[in-house]
Formats: structure tokens, sequence, C-alpha cells
């Protein structure tokens, strides 16, 4: 999941790095049990993304300039942080 903004966020800051406040850059990886498996950070700020089915490649969309474009993410040359 990417790491939502609270309410209170929402309503002090209406854009993230550039990009509308819905947007995220925090990729976070939980097991089923709900327990934190890897956090990312990634370049920039996504608003949808999906992952395949071997959970090795990200997908997801953002704005490049007024365009939504796909960006594709290997997620093991991610770097946790």
């Amino acid at each position: 999941m990417m790491r939502p903004y609270t309410n209170k966020e929402a309503k002090e800051h209406s854009s993230y790095k550039e990009y509308p406040n819905y947007y995220g850059d925090e990729l976070m990886v939980y097991d089923w049990e709900g327990n934190l498996l890897h956090a990312y950070r990634l370049d920039v700020p996504l608003i949808s993304f999906g992952v395949t089915p071997d959970d090795n490649i990200l997908y997801g969309t953002t704005l490049d300039g007024e365009d939504f474009v796909v960006r594709r993410y290997q997620l093991k040359n991610l770097p946790s942080y």
C-alpha cells in the first residue's frame, strides 16, 4: 500500500512534491498478518499501482507534465528504507 495522507495532512497541504496531495512515493509491503516486510521510497509519487503475480515488477501511474504515464520498477532493485 502507498502511505496515505491523513485528513489533517490533506487539509493542510494541497500538494505533495508538486503533485496532488493524494499521490504518494512511499510503498509499504505487509504480509497477511499485518507485519511490515519492506518499505520503499520511489523516485516520483504515484497515484495508482499494480504488482505482477510473481511480486517482482511494480507498475504505477503518475503525471509527466499534464500527461499520465506508466512507470515500471523492479522491486528487488529498489532500496528499502
